[in-house]
């Protein structure tokens, strides 16, 4: 055939065969809007999560600095030759109280407990499922659906980065001749071991779980600081957001978080959720709250970053 003919034949060719790629990445976007839309439209807070939390049971501390890398620490040898796993005693189910009655003065005061007793892991996860469960009961207004929604999945991050620690627990009680240890304990036994490939970390894992919910506490402190400085409640989500963990998360997490950002209800409205007060009583009972969490949870926080850095642990991995 003439050249020109042959120049179109190919043309068509290569137009014909990707056409099936296009229709594939047609189909693909449709399907993340749909799943996004469905989320952003339906989803809400379970009402079995809220009753989540559990007791506090007390354990000793211990300087972590002086046992960090101590090959003497452990009955185990280096390199990974060790059969440990932090998953192999695998918890699935939540600790359960009522945080009804739950109070942001109380929980403050129990943060600064557990900090000065050497976060101990028994009480140190307890504090973080009551964390997590009275942002939910307390801080999400009735009707907010869609606020809910960043909401609940914050919530459920932490309590899945819980059951993650509390395998961790078990399997390190299994594994030495302990009976109690703190959080740092387990994350020694882990680059003890080889477990991870610094700074990436396997999941699930001590490490992993303890990363993430470092920065939940970070977040919640930013957003905490953000409100005193007068911010709205979506320009508070928002810059926390960003500072925390935008870096770490998909497009379509970030447009999940980003939604529920857009439906956030006013900041007063907040206010009267937590304190169970009206107007200016509320706002005011509520900052006054938040002064005192963020001075004492940012000294938690503050330790466990000085703790992850230390380490290595800082996975920056997208999820």
């Amino acid at each position: 055939p003439p050249p020109s003919s042959s120049f179109s034949s190919r043309t068509s060719s290569r137009t014909s065969s990707r056409t099936p790629l296009y229709l594939a990445a047609a189909l693909t976007i449709l399907l993340w809007s749909i799943t996004l839309n469905f989320l952003l439209t339906y989803s809400s807070v379970s009402p079995s999560l809220l009753n989540l939390a559990s007791h506090h049971p007390a354990a000793g501390g211990v300087d972590y600095r002086k046992r960090f890398m101590n090959p003497s620490v452990f009955n185990l040898p280096r390199g990974g030759s060790s059969s440990y796993s932090p998953s192999s005693s695998k918890v699935t189910t939540d600790e359960i109280v009522d945080v009804t009655s739950l109070t942001l003065s109380s929980l403050s005061s129990t943060f600064s407990t557990v900090l000065s007793s050497g976060l101990p892991v028994p009480s140190f996860l307890t504090l973080i499922t009551s964390f997590a469960n009275y942002r939910i009961h307390h801080q999400v207004p009735p009707s907010y659906k869609s606020y809910s929604v960043g909401m609940s999945l914050g919530q459920k991050d932490v309590l899945q980065n819980v059951r993650k620690i509390r395998s961790a627990y078990a399997s390190y009680l299994e594994h030495t001749s302990s009976t109690s240890a703190n959080i740092w304990d387990l994350i020694d036994m882990e680059i003890k071991v080889d477990y991870h490939k610094l700074p990436k970390l396997q999941d699930p894992s001590a490490s992993i779980g303890l990363l993430w919910i470092w920065r939940q506490l970070k977040y919640q402190v930013e957003i905490y600081e953000n409100f005193l400085e007068g911010y709205t409640a979506k320009e508070s989500c928002e810059l926390a957001y960003q500072l925390t963990y935008s870096r770490y998360h998909s497009w379509l997490v970030r447009a999940i978080f980003s939604r529920s950002f857009d439906a956030a209800p006013t900041e007063l409205v907040i206010f009267e959720h937590m304190t169970g007060l009206k107007g200016e009583e509320a706002r005011e009972k509520a900052k006054l709250e938040m002064i005192v969490f963020v001075e004492k949870v940012k000294e938690v926080v503050e330790e466990l970053e000085r703790g992850i850095e230390e380490r290595g642990i800082n996975d920056p991995t997208r999820v």
